[in-house]
C-alpha cells in the first residue's frame, strides 16, 4: 500500500470520525444541562436538528468512501453502519482501522 493511499484512507477515517463526533455534539445539546436553553429557542433547536441530520448523512457517505478506499464492499459497510448506528459505526471504525493496520503488517516494505 503506498503512502498516498495510506494518507487517503487516514483522511477518510478522520472525516468519518469527525462527522460522528459532530453528530454526538448535536445530540448532546438536547441532554439535561443544555436542554432548557436549546428547547426554549426555536432557532437553536432547528440548528441542532439540522446538524444531526447533516452529520448523520455525511457520516454514512464517509463510511462508504473509507470502505471504498480500503477495497471493502461499500454497500455492506454502509448498511451495517446504518442498521447499527451509532454503536455499530464506532465498532466499524475500529475494525476498519484494524484492517488497515493488518495490511501494513503484511506489507511492511510498502510504507
Amino acid at each position: 500500500m503506498s503512502e498516498k493511499s495510506d494518507s487517503a484512507i487516514q483522511m477518510a477515517v478522520s472525516a468519518t470520525t469527525s462527522s460522528l463526533v459532530a453528530f454526538g455534539l448535536c445530540v448532546a445539546v438536547f441532554l439535561p444541562p443544555f436542554s432548557r436553553t436549546i428547547t426554549n429557542s426555536v432557532a437553536f433547536t432547528v440548528i441542532a436538528g439540522l446538524g444531526i441530520g447533516i452529520s448523520c448523512i455525511l457520516h454514512f457517505i464517509f463510511v462508504g468512501i473509507t470502505a471504498h478506499r480500503m477495497g471493502r464492499p461499500v454497500a455492506r459497510w454502509v448498511l451495517l453502519a446504518l442498521i447499527t448506528f451509532p454503536l455499530g459505526s464506532i465498532t466499524g471504525l475500529i475494525v476498519l482501522h484494524w484492517f488497515s493496520e493488518e495490511k501494513q503488517q503484511v506489507n511492511p516494505d510498502s510504507r
